[in-house]
């Protein structure tokens, strides 16, 4: 079986080019393409090269329309901007299908008054990654959007499309419901070719792994720690989607993250890498700035509402005196010394449970 790639090749002087050859077998290739080829790696090797990112994803949300450009370009002479255009002549999916799979676009938006304290853009430019934030959906990997330069204002843009009805029913529930949805701001992570090396410590035999007991009982050296930079975290409450919404904007104000502790000398035992933020540099001053961060939830249709999935209106209920929407999380507060208050609510809990599931 013979394993293909496919690329497109953007070089100035040249056209848009699309290969589709075989990665083991260059046999048939004619003496033609060869020199073609080679003049393409020459103009890469002297001008470089461009990749613009086409996500093809946003067409699983209902858009028949595609239109996505690079930013300009200033190392290239003949080439000053790439634009692609998509379009379909009917939506990707039927109603049928889009009501099952529920699918919902994510845009990460933008990050607005982004801190020049205590480190100034010019040092952030000059000794980090380009600005970029990273999120993770129910479970789902982690996702980073495209590095943009470090200005005090970002636009991403960035759009993510998920299914959700393929996603647990239960776990999307205490998703929506748990703890906020969290988006980082990585404006200070620094570049790997900065990153001073880590040292190095070999016995007489020339053996590294040697030095470090992986039992944790004698041996008391570290191993090298994994480099750590701080990032500010930006929280959102989802719920509102198990109620009905089928748009949301929000908007949320970016908090400086909790420094991981120093490793202890038993956990710098273990086989566990440590991490090392000795050369990291200080975290944003967030708060002050007044930076915020602002997504955007799309739904194709309301989880609340879709005929096959969430049949969040039809949960059992009691009276038909009672609100539409259920009740999600109530959250008592009490003295500690009246536990005599504690179990009434347990007892009326389990008296309305029994009610509800005639037990």
């Amino acid at each position: 079986k013979q394993w293909y790639q496919r690329r497109v090749a953007i070089t100035a002087g040249s056209d848009v080019k699309t290969d589709r050859t075989s990665a083991t077998d260059l046999s048939g290739t004619t003496p033609t393409e060869l020199r073609r080829r080679k003049m393409e790696r020459d103009l890469v090797s002297e001008y470089g090269k461009c990749v613009l990112t086409v996500p093809l994803s946003s067409l699983f949300a209902g858009n028949t329309v595609l239109f996505v450009r690079s930013e300009p370009f200033s190392h290239f002479t003949a080439l000053k901007q790439i634009i692609v255009k998509i379009s379909l002549n009917k939506p990707l999916m039927s109603d049928t299908l889009s009501r099952e799979l529920c699918p919902m676009k994510l845009n990460i938006v933008k990050s607005k008054n982004n801190p020049n304290t205590p480190v100034s853009y010019k040092e952030l430019s000059d000794q980090c990654m380009p600005v970029f934030a990273r999120y993770q959906f129910c479970g789902q990997g982690r996702t980073d959007t495209e590095g943009k330069p470090h200005d005090p204002d970002v636009e991403w843009n960035h759009t993510h499309v998920i299914l959700l009805g393929v996603l647990s029913r239960t776990k999307l529930e205490e998703f929506l419901t748990g703890p906020p949805f969290e988006v980082e701001l990585h404006d200070r992570d620094r570049r790997t070719d900065i990153i001073k090396p880590l040292p190095k410590i070999f016995d007489m035999h020339g053996n590294e792994e040697a030095l470090f007991d992986t039992t944790g009982k004698s041996k008391a050296l570290q191993p090298p720690g994994v480099p750590w930079d701080p990032y500010g975290i930006a929280k959102f409450d989802l719920s509102p989607l198990l109620l009905g919404e089928q748009k949301l904007r929000i908007k949320s104000p970016v908090l400086p993250c909790v420094r991981p502790q120093t490793s202890s000398r038993n956990s710098a035992l273990k086989t566990e890498a440590r991490l090392d933020y000795s050369e990291a540099k200080p975290s944003g001053r967030y708060l002050e700035s007044g930076t915020v961060i602002t997504v955007e939830l799309s739904l194709a249709h309301p989880l609340v509402n879709s005929t096959n999935y969430l049949q969040l209106t039809q949960a059992p209920r009691i009276s038909e005196e009672q609100n539409d929407w259920p009740f999600v999380r109530i959250v008592y507060f009490m003295p500690y010394e009246k536990s005599s208050h504690l179990e009434d609510i347990v007892n009326q809990v389990l008296e309305t449970n029994a009610k509800v599931f005639k037990l």
